[in-house]
C-alpha cells in the first residue's frame, strides 16, 4: 500500500484530477483524468453493471468537455465495450507512443 500511496501523490503532484464514487460509506470506483486523457476508470467489482462507470465517465466529458482519450489493455474486453458504449472512437491498437513495448488499444472521445 505505501507504494499505491506514493504513486497517487506523486500522480496528483503531475496533475491528475482524482474523483472517488462511495455508496454507503464504500469505495465504489475512481476516476481520474490528466487533461486530455483520461488516465484511470475503475469500478470494484462488486458495483460492476451498477451505473458507477458511467457516473464517473459522465463527470471525465463534463470535466473535459472538449474531448479526451484513453489507452486501455487489448484485452480488456469488458472496458472496450463499456467505453464503445459511452461513444468513444477506436483511433488506433499498436504500440504505446511513451513504451515502445507496450501494446495497446487507443481510444478518443469528441462532443457531438
Amino acid at each position: 500500500m505505501p507504494q499505491l500511496r506514493a504513486r497517487i501523490d506523486e500522480e496528483l503532484a503531475r496533475g491528475w484530477m482524482l474523483t472517488i464514487a462511495t455508496i454507503d460509506g464504500h469505495i465504489a470506483g475512481m476516476l481520474a483524468i490528466r487533461p486530455p486523457m483520461l488516465d484511470q476508470l475503475f469500478v470494484a467489482p462488486a458495483w460492476q453493471g451498477r451505473g458507477v462507470g458511467r457516473a464517473l465517465f459522465a463527470e471525465a466529458r463534463h470535466r473535459m468537455p472538449g474531448g479526451f482519450t484513453l489507452w486501455t489493455q487489448p484485452d480488456n474486453i469488458r472496458a472496450r465495450r463499456f467505453y464503445e458504449r459511452q461513444g468513444m472512437a477506436l483511433i488506433s491498437i499498436g504500440p504505446r507512443a511513451d513504451k515502445p513495448g507496450q501494446v495497446v488499444v487507443h481510444y478518443e472521445w469528441r462532443p457531438v
